[in-house]
């Protein structure tokens, strides 16, 4: 029979489990059934039982694997061997670990010699080892159906991606297809695709659209930054020692961590405090400024303070880009966190923040014009002074 999606994303979970590397051939219903002990230890026996009792897989066998640790693909097929499915592993993380890239010539020489000429072949595989398939699906001008791909690339070849509904997923969703999520399940379910995604009788994928959870923690994940320590102390004040141990990156998982902290009012009054942090930081660097212009010499005075200028123009755009990031980062976190609770309101703070950081860069641009304005009147009323002069008797 020809596998669907349910089908191929258990492979995939069979396979990630790391209990196949001990089988090298058989029937997948002799192997599950020979696992299914070790399955249930691992709190995975309903996905044995359920492919055991699957009339698509009755027919189907390993027939061999190859790659190595960490980078593994294991060959499925039908009695005819005309059917098949390669599921690819995914690979483990370490110092040299790359999504993106994968050990293809090897393992393309022996599916070459495995595969069936003028067969259909399906390459599978969970999370990164889903890209990887794509890969080898793409080299071997196969398709792929794969499971929760990273997308911050376009998935190469021909490639189908399933991602839950309410998943966060990269700018690249061409080949990407929202399915239907499970409800009410337990924090040990939301682990496995197999439990969190729904299918029909047949297998197929309960195809959704993407949810608006998910758009946000998207634009979340691909928009926040890091936090400047000094708009980080004005969110949440704290102890050195916190900060250095705990919060070392300032990033999505510190404001996860320090979010509770926050309400309404808090939020607000810290947003104040930013926008007045980055005036007064203005107000030095237009100080130091007029300081610098009243310094330099007659000779090219209009080149050089155009020069001055806009180097502190870029400075300062630097710097009031660097704070609005950091208090979007926040607040965006604040939001994202916080969205279960109907009672705190993001709309405000979101909006007082915006106001004003677009009301100081327009008091800015004037005060900076006015400040070129002064140093360029002091230079010219020094040049037309008349010097003092008396008579010696």
């Amino acid at each position: 029979m020809i596998l669907n999606e349910q089908h191929y994303l258990w492979l995939c979970e069979l396979t990630g489990t790391g209990l196949l590397t001990s089988q090298h051939s058989g029937s997948v219903m002799e192997i599950v059934r020979g696992l299914q002990p070790s399955l249930a230890g691992r709190g995975q026996g309903d996905l044995a039982e359920a492919m055991l009792k699957s009339a698509h897989l009755a027919d189907w066998e390993l027939l061999g694997r190859g790659g190595e640790r960490g980078s593994e693909w294991f060959l499925f097929a039908d009695q005819t061997h005309r059917q098949g499915a390669i599921a690819v592993s995914e690979p483990r993380a370490s110092e040299d670990y790359d999504t993106y890239s994968f050990p293809l010539d090897e393992a393309i020489l022996k599916l070459r010699e495995m595969l069936v000429p003028g067969g259909k072949h399906v390459f599978t595989g969970l999370g990164p080892g889903g890209w990887h398939a794509a890969l080898l699906a793409e080299a071997l001008g196969a398709e792929a159906v794969v499971f929760g791909a990273p997308t911050m690339e376009e998935l190469p070849g021909k490639a189908v991606n399933f991602v839950g509904e309410d998943d966060p997923v990269g700018d690249h969703t061409r080949k990407v297809v929202f399915v239907k999520q499970a409800e009410d399940l337990g924090e040990a379910d939301e682990a496995f695709l197999y439990r969190k995604l729904v299918f029909e009788e047949s297998g197929k994928a309960v195809v959704s659209a993407q949810s608006e959870f998910s758009r946000f923690v998207s634009w979340f994940y691909n928009t926040a930054g890091t936090v400047e320590p000094e708009v980080w102390k004005i969110f949440f004040p704290g102890s050195e020692e916190e900060e250095a141990v705990i919060l070392a990156d300032l990033g999505v998982y510190s404001v996860f961590m320090k979010v509770g902290e926050l309400n309404k009012e808090k939020l607000l009054h810290a947003i104040d405090a930013a926008v007045r942090y980055a005036a007064g930081q203005l107000e030095t660097g237009r100080d130091q400024l007029a300081a610098e212009l009243d310094k330099l010499p007659d000779e090219n005075y209009e080149t050089l303070v155009s020069e001055k200028a806009e180097k502190y123009a870029m400075k300062a755009t630097d710097f009031v880009m660097r704070i609005f990031e950091s208090v979007q980062t926040v607040l965006m976190g604040v939001a994202l966190f916080t969205l279960e609770q109907e009672t705190f309101d993001m709309n405000t703070p979101i909006d007082s923040f915006r106001t004003q950081i677009y009301d100081l860069l327009d008091q800015e641009l004037e005060r900076v014009k006015a400040c070129l304005d002064q140093a360029i009147a002091r230079r010219l009323e020094a040049s037309f002074q008349v010097p003092d002069f008396g008579f010696e008797w």
